[in-house]
Parts: C-alpha cells; sequence; structure tokens
C-alpha cells in the first residue's frame, strides 16, 4: 500500500488547526501502518510546495521516526493553491508504484486562493491541475480522498467531486478532533484491516493499568491504539515478546507487536482526571488465499466448492479449524453469460471453507469467495469454472422440487420467532442534565420487553428515570432479531456509531453480544455507550 498526503499548510491553518491535530493523525497513520508492506509520503502545500517527503518504507521505527520529524519541520504561511499540491502529490505516488496499491489524502480549510503576481499562477491553472489528476487516478483508480477542515471558506463541492470521481469518499471535520475518526475511516477503506474498538477506560488521574489479549492466530502485525484529549502520562508496557514498539504523542499511544505470541498485554499509565481514554485494536494478516472446485460440474450436479487461506511468509497453506471459524465465508458465483450472481454462506474446516453446489445450467461461471472476520478481510480470487450439461434433467427436476419442498417445509415449521435475550448497559459519557451528579452504569434487561415489537432508546432510559431531555431517542429503535441478535434502526438527528460503522437514517444493522454502540444527541446535550451483552442466569432471577 502507497499513501500520499496532501496537506494545507496556508496561514489560515494556525486558526483551523492550532494544535496541528491533522500532523498527529499523519503520525499516527504512520505508526499502526503493516509495517512490512506500506509506504508513505506527503506534501505540504500553500501557494507554494512548502515541503515534501518521497515515498518512505516504515519497517522499522528508525524510518517511522525519520518521516514523523519530517512532518514538524514544516511551518504555515501563504495562501491556497489546491492545484498545486495534488499535482505534486501525484507525482510522487507515480514515481516509483511498481504496481501497488494506492491512494492520496488530500487535506484543506480553504478554497483556491492565488495571488499571480507571486508564482505567475491563477486560480485557473490550479483548476486545469486538479482536472488533469482526477482524470488520471480515476483512469487507474487510484482513490484521492477529501477532508474539509471546517466549512467555513472551503469549497466543498470541489473536494466532493475529486472524490466522487475517484471512487473514493469526501469528509468534513468540523473540528480537528474528528480527524480521529475520519482517518480512521479512510484507513478502514484502504486496508484489508478494521479499528476494533475494546475498551473505553475513564482516567482518575492515578496510576491505572489495563490487560488486553491480543489475538495470536497467525498475525503478521498486533497494533494496540489509546485516544485521548490528552497525553498519557508514565506509561510502562508489559508484554513476553521481543518485538514491540512503542509510542507515545499528545493525542495518542501506541503499541506494535510483531508477528505475537498467546500472551496478554498490560499497559500502566497516568492521565488527566475525567479524560476518556478509547482503547481500539488493529491486526494485520499476511495472507492471500485459493478457491477451488472439486471436480468438473454439470448443470444440477451437487459439486464441492473449497477455499482456504496461505500464509504468505511461510508459503503454507493453513490447516486450523479455529482460525478458520473466525470468519464469515460466502462463496460468490456469477453467471458470466447472464451476469446472475449468488452468494452462498461456506462452513469451515480444517483445511479453509467449503460448500456443495449445484450449478443450475451448463456455461461459463465465476468462482470467489469473501472472508471477513472482527479484524480483517479478505476477497479471494476468482476461478472460471466451465459447467457441461446434465446427463437426467428429469432427476434433476425431481431433486430440485423436493429440495423446494423440504425447504418450504423447514422454514414453515423451524422459522425461529425474534425474541429480546441478553441486556444493554448504558454508560453516561456525557450528560448536560447530569453536570453535577455522575449517572451510574444502567443495566436494562431486554427479557422485559419481549411483548413489544420494539422499544425506542427514549423508553428504555425512561424505565430507570434517565432521559430527561432526550427526546431524539424516541427516534432510535431496537427490535428482536434472530440468534440473540438485536436489529437496530433510527430516524433522528443523532450521530450514532457502531464499532467503527456510521449509522444513517434509516439504515438497519444488525447487532450481536459484545457490540459497543456510541450515541451522541444534537447539540451534544448527551453521549452513551450502550454494550449489548448476554445476560447470566442469576441476572433473571433478580
Amino acid at each position: 500500500m502507497d499513501v500520499v498526503f496532501v496537506l494545507d499548510t496556508s496561514y489560515s491553518m494556525n486558526e483551523t488547526d492550532k494544535d496541528k491535530i491533522s500532523m498527529e493523525m499523519v503520525k499516527l497513520f504512520t505508526d499502526i501502518s503493516y509495517s512490512k508492506r506500506t509506504r508513505i509520503g506527503f506534501v505540504a502545500y500553500n501557494d507554494i510546495i512548502e515541503g515534501e517527503t518521497p515515498l518512505t518504507e516504515i519497517s522499522s521505527d528508525k524510518d517511522k521516526e525519520t518521516f514523523k520529524r519530517s512532518l514538524d519541520t514544516i511551518g504555515r504561511a501563504g495562501r491556497t493553491d489546491i492545484g498545486l499540491g495534488l499535482k505534486k502529490g501525484w507525482e510522487i505516488l507515480n514515481k516509483d508504484n511498481s504496481g501497488r496499491k494506492s491512494c492520496l489524502v488530500l487535506l484543506t480549510d480553504g478554497e483556491i486562493d492565488i495571488d499571480p503576481t507571486r508564482n505567475q499562477r491563477t486560480a485557473t491553472d490550479s483548476r486545469n491541475d486538479i482536472n488533469y489528476v482526477v482524470e488520471q487516478a480515476a483512469a487507474q483508480g487510484v482513490p484521492i480522498y477529501t477532508v474539509a477542515m471546517g466549512r467555513n471558506g472551503v469549497d466543498i463541492a470541489l473536494l466532493e467531486d475529486i472524490a466522487n470521481k475517484t471512487g473514493a469518499s469526501s469528509y468534513v471535520a468540523n473540528i480537528p478532533q474528528e480527524l480521529l475518526e475520519i482517518f480512521n475511516s479512510i484507513f478502514t477503506l484502504t486496508s484489508k484491516s478494521r479499528f476494533v474498538p475494546i475498551a473505553a477506560v475513564t482516567a482518575t488521574g492515578d496510576t491505572q493499568e489495563i490487560s488486553i489479549k491480543l489475538p495470536y492466530y497467525h498475525v503478521a502485525e498486533g497494533n494496540i491504539i489509546f485516544l485521548s484529549s490528552s497525553a498519557l502520562k508514565e506509561t510502562q508496557v508489559f508484554s513476553g515478546s521481543r518485538n514491540i514498539s512503542f509510542f507515545n504523542t499528545q493525542y495518542y499511544s501506541t503499541v506494535k507487536i510483531v508477528q505475537p505470541e498467546q500472551q496478554e498485554v498490560k499497559i500502566r499509565f497516568k492521565s488527566s482526571p475525567n479524560d476518556v481514554i478509547k482503547v481500539n485494536m488493529l491486526l494485520y494478516y499476511d495472507l492471500k488465499g485459493e478457491a477451488q472446485v472439486e471436480s468438473q460440474p454439470r448443470s444440477g450436479q451437487s459439486i464441492l466448492l473449497k477455499a482456504n487461506l496461505i500464509d504468505s511468509n511461510l508459503d503454507q497453506s493453513i490447516v486450523d479449524k479455529k482460525f478458520y471459524s473466525t470468519f464469515t465465508a460466502t462463496a460468490i458465483i456469477k453467471n458470466l453469460d447472464t451476469q446472475e450472481e449468488v452468494k452462498i454462506p461456506m462452513q469451515a474446516t480444517d483445511n479453509g471453507w467449503e460448500v456443495k453446489h449445484a450449478f443450475p445450467s451448463k456455461g461459463k461461471y465465476s468462482y470467489s469467495v469473501q472472508a471477513d472476520n472482527k479484524f480483517y478481510n479478505v476477497m479471494i480470487k476468482s476461478v472460471e469454472v466451465n459447467v457441461g450439461a446434465a446427463v437426467d434433467w428429469d432427476k434433476v427436476a425431481i431433486v430440485l422440487l423436493i429440495l423446494i419442498i423440504s425447504v418450504l417445509i423447514y422454514y414453515r415449521e423451524k422459522r425461529p420467532k425474534p425474541r429480546f435475550t441478553g441486556k444493554i448497559n448504558a454508560y453516561y459519557l456525557k450528560w448536560k442534565q447530569g453536570e453535577d451528579d455522575e449517572v451510574p452504569p444502567l443495566t436494562i434487561l431486554l427479557q422485559d420487553v419481549n411483548h413489544q415489537k420494539k422499544i425506542s432508546l427514549f423508553d428504555m432510559l425512561h424505565t430507570l428515570n434517565a432521559d430527561q431531555g432526550l427526546t431524539e431517542g424516541e427516534k432510535v429503535w431496537f427490535s428482536p432479531g434472530i440468534d440473540k441478535t438485536i436489529i437496530l434502526s433510527h430516524k433522528s438527528e443523532c450521530t450514532i456509531v457502531v464499532g467503527q460503522n456510521l449509522i444513517c437514517k434509516n439504515q438497519k444493522y444488525i447487532l450481536h453480544y459484545g457490540d459497543k454502540i456510541y450515541v451522541t444527541f444534537p447539540d451534544n446535550i448527551a453521549e452513551i455507550e450502550l454494550h449489548y451483552k448476554s445476560v447470566k442466569s442469576a441476572e433473571t432471577c433478580n
């Protein structure tokens, strides 16, 4: 992966981002990227190029520190020539990409603002450069993610156009602190790995300790990321691993472990009282996949489709059912003549995943596999399948008819009825109504509302007398799902995030045990963290 950041360093950034959080987020991106396979560069621009660093390997701590120190040398002055910065970033990215996956990240707090007497460039020159880069990037499949620092004076339409034409996303950071979530989103889009929230700790001002169990199955690199509004102090990291690095700044701290073994990592620290420290985990797997078809298929004939993962470092197929079981694997079968596509869940085995499938008609098909777990996703490259004609269509028809009847009977008789299970623990991270009194953790036993088809967040809190002023919660609903799940939906003005997923209005999201939901009410009157958890038998008897 190659990433080049194009950073606005015009004079106005002194006010828009006075604490240089944008630079800190680039440093965070550097610290948590996959050391073995990532190169990072940057361009600092205003109405001239203030500084640049070519694509740089970050395979060692020394490489990372050298790159981060180069960011610290950049000052802020002058006006804004977005085209100049974007074109220089494109030149750096294309100097030696060697077919690698790549992207640009453009950040600005303004619009094109050029003094022609200073460097003989005009706004037209800048726009022409933007159009050139966007055209080239779109043709080569290189996304350009754009980030606006606020809305005042920013050409939002231009930034959205750049992102849309290159298949990327455009973001607005109304305050610098929102860059944390934005960079997390960009990171998830550009990487196979995902940020996974694992804890939130409220600092006491005294020494505290948190223990984190790091998954070890075939992990190439593990990262533990601490995000906070103030720097962690007196930090100590205790780990049984030798290949460990620790980075600590004013806004984040990271622990990186190469090829972690099964272990617990303990971090001892101090922080400012009441500072909420959010802990995330990011894992990298160095894997590639293979998809196989068991035999030469004929239409209507059931055959076995298989897939497995290979450890790229050892160049060996992984034999580990426990590891494969952490993934949800889906076979994607596409008729290349009609372009019709079906997706079929696969089962984990010692050697990978498999599923039996009958191709409905002869012809050419493609078969690929999408596999996702909590931390990682991988698309296994498709293989072409030539399906021959069936030998006995009558037998196929009978089998299909029996199968259809069996499925209909099964779903009619065995289909589970959705019921609420488990509980929701609510933690008030902020509440203007309760500024004088800290709100203790609250627990809602969902079995008590099984007589309802759905329940709103407001009604949940109302039963515990903790709903004052939170009427927008009437538009946030929870409905029972199957297999111990809850369906979350809303039409509110609240900002709702599950993990790293922003839940939009009218969007449905399936919650599982262990999921954490962050709800921020309009005007920041309250911020609540909800945990969906199972219920112990003793709790149901109280």
